[in-house]
């Protein structure tokens, strides 16, 4: 039997389903037949805010993840080339995993850290003036988690984001750190906006404790039925 065969099969007689993000659970079958359904969100590996900073002066756009074309990651790029014709002082900075489409995304003004381990990952995007989620308008853009957003949440930034999913949905009421996926004038002109008037949502961010507590909610009415 085909994998998504066996997938569509075990969540046909499950009892409950949990999903990662709110996008995943509407797609659920559970949620259209009355049995338990809830997101039980990833959340960050750290906890508090992070606000170690560089000098001031010197504005720093970046991100930090899987550099992949599919992510969009040569939207950040281009729209980091716009903003450096106009502005001499900002910088590029990025870390992560290069798929082969992207290795040879750069600039001269970017610096590139490689791949971090994950305990330093709060620490660079603490460092950063805005924090950039790129992704393409495809079903992983629409029904991933969005992480990496929660990350840069979790340290305090600005952000810009790609309006998909749980990302459009968390940020709602922060229309100046969206923009439309693949959009590259937009994602620059929201940089850009962020840079001269910086704008850091305050959103709670879950940790692991949340996730436990609705995990076992979940886990509590499916013994009930």
């Amino acid at each position: 039997m085909p994998a998504g065969q066996r997938s569509d099969r075990c969540r046909s007689r499950a009892g409950g389903i949990c999903g990662a993000g709110v996008p995943t659970g509407r797609r659920c079958p559970c949620s259209r037949q009355r049995r338990p359904s809830r997101t039980v969100p990833s959340t960050i590996p750290y906890g508090g805010a992070c606000h170690a900073r560089p000098p001031q002066g010197v504005p720093i756009i970046g991100t930090a993840g899987a550099l992949a074309q599919d992510r969009g990651i040569a939207d950040l790029f281009e729209a980091f080339s716009l903003i450096a014709s106009q502005r001499g002082d900002a910088l590029l900075a990025v870390a992560g995993a290069r798929d082969a489409a992207s290795r040879h995304l750069g600039h001269p003004r970017m610096v590139d850290f490689g791949t971090l381990p994950q305990t330093r990952i709060p620490t660079l995007l603490a460092a950063l003036d805005v924090g950039v989620v790129c992704n393409r308008d495809t079903a992983f853009g629409r029904y991933c988690f969005p992480l990496k957003l929660h990350e840069m949440l979790g340290v305090g930034i600005p952000v810009v984001a790609a309006a998909l999913g749980d990302v459009e949905a968390l940020l709602s009421a922060h229309p100046a750190c969206l923009y439309p996926a693949g959009d590259v004038v937009a994602l620059a002109d929201r940089l850009e906006q962020q840079l001269v008037t910086p704008h850091a949502p305050v959103i709670p961010v879950p940790d692991w404790s949340d996730s436990a507590a609705v995990l076992e909610a979940v886990l509590g009415s499916v013994e009930k039925t």
